[in-house]
């Protein structure tokens, strides 16, 4: 089994090839990927789509993606209230699978845009508490005023929580913190399947141009 040190040294350089992937690190890396069509000035989020045949995936893999869109200075309806509306009016199948009815949801909603989260992959350790997961999701953002697909991005990865470093009885009790070193970037730790969600989001939608 490896040391605490040597597992959370392998989750850290996973987290920040995620993050370097995603430029969410400091959001200079990269520009992000222009939009495909006029910029959507009201956007309502999608239950999570698993794909046909697939079990619905937890509403907790969702969590957050409003948040991460009004970041980028979106103006999105609430998580719960966007799939309320959607499913009231018989809309979800609708964004799911991009049919021509997306005219539908910018009618009923008054939304120029849909965002649809695909989970490909969402699997979670741990039953006590939260040790990782094994993810592949996908963003797409649909207009609902005709222009079609205006954005997408994906991640897939795993996650792992860092384990606890022993204590040192030699370490006295009012030593300094240990130091980072340059450019160094602390492991996240994630207390819930949801937590992890939302920094996803983050990652994925900083890639989507500002409004």
């Amino acid at each position: 089994m490896p040391s605490p040190a040597m597992h959370n040294m392998a989750v850290k350089i996973q987290w920040s090839a995620l993050m370097a992937a995603a430029c969410a690190a400091c959001g200079t890396t990269a520009a992000p990927r222009p939009l495909l069509g006029p910029a959507p000035r009201s956007i309502v989020i999608a239950p999570p789509h698993a794909g046909s045949g697939a079990l619905p995936p937890p509403a907790a893999v969702a969590f957050g993606a409003d948040r991460a869109l009004r970041g980028r200075g979106y103006h999105v309806l609430g998580l719960a209230v966007g799939f309320d509306l959607l499913r009231a009016n018989d809309l979800v199948r609708v964004a799911w699978e991009e049919q021509q009815g997306l005219g539908r949801i910018g009618t009923e909603l008054d939304v120029d845009a849909v965002l649809v989260i695909d989970v490909r992959r969402w699997e979670v350790d741990g039953s006590d508490r939260f040790d990782g997961a094994s993810y592949d999701l996908g963003w797409r953002l649909l207009s609902t005023r005709g222009a079609g697909l205006l954005w997408e991005n994906q991640l897939q990865g795993d996650y792992r929580r860092p384990v606890s470093e022993p204590l040192d009885p030699t370490r006295r009790p009012d030593a300094q913190p240990a130091v980072m070193p340059f450019g160094g970037q602390r492991v996240p730790t994630f207390r819930e399947p949801a937590d992890l969600a939302a920094a996803l989001h983050t990652a994925a939608l900083s890639d989507l141009p500002p409004r």
